[in-house]
This record gives structure tokens, sequence and C-alpha cells, in this order.
């Protein structure tokens, strides 16, 4: 395939090649010279492919059965609730020290300012 230059140094790639390697416009192309000159171009990958080679990279760090994304929705509802009842948000863990007779630490520190 042959392509020529424009007078503002623009080249038009070959149909077959923008399939074959799926680029689409926008993609940014990573210029250098190879040996006897040859030209190489290589595509840079896009942000939405850098985004979705990341997607689900974290998942082996979490413990079988969590779910944090359901744990933050179920959070931010307690929140929700919290305010629109102009109550206290208290965890669970504040609850069961308390139930046991132990200081919590929001209590300890209210204690000792």
């Amino acid at each position: 395939m042959i392509t020529t230059i424009t007078g503002k140094n623009q080249v038009t790639l070959p149909a077959g090649i923008v399939r074959t390697l799926e680029l689409i416009p926008g993609t940014q192309l990573e210029w250098a010279v190879g040996p006897n000159g040859t030209l190489i171009a290589t595509p840079r990958p896009t942000k939405a492919r850098l985004a979705s080679a990341l997607m689900g990279a974290g998942r082996k760090y979490l413990r079988p059965g969590s779910d944090p994304v359901g744990d933050l929705i179920a959070e931010r509802a307690e929140a929700a609730t919290a305010e629109i009842l102009d109550a206290p948000l208290v965890s669970w863990d504040e609850e069961l020290i308390r139930r046991a007779g132990a200081v919590t630490p929001t209590d300890w520190l209210a204690a000792n300012p």
C-alpha cells in the first residue's frame, strides 16, 4: 500500500489497516524511525481500552462473598435514612460494644478531649 504525505505533513491510513488494527478517530500513533530508515507507527491504547483492561483487576484482593459495591450502597442508604430522621448514625460495631457494656471509641474521645 502506498500513501502520500500532504503539504501539512498528514497521511491517510488505508482503510484495511484501520479495520485490522481497530483504530478509531482520535487514536494516537507513536512514531519512530526503525532500522534502515523504516517508519514505525504504533497505536497507543485509548482511555476506554485502558479502563476496560483494568476493570475487575482488584477482584483478586476481595474476600470470597464480599460485595463492596453493595456495602457502599447500604452504607449510603443508612446515612440518608439517618439524615432524614435527623438521628446520629451509629455503626453496628458501636452498638455491639454498647450492648457488651464497653466504652465506644466515640464515648472515650468525648471523655478524653
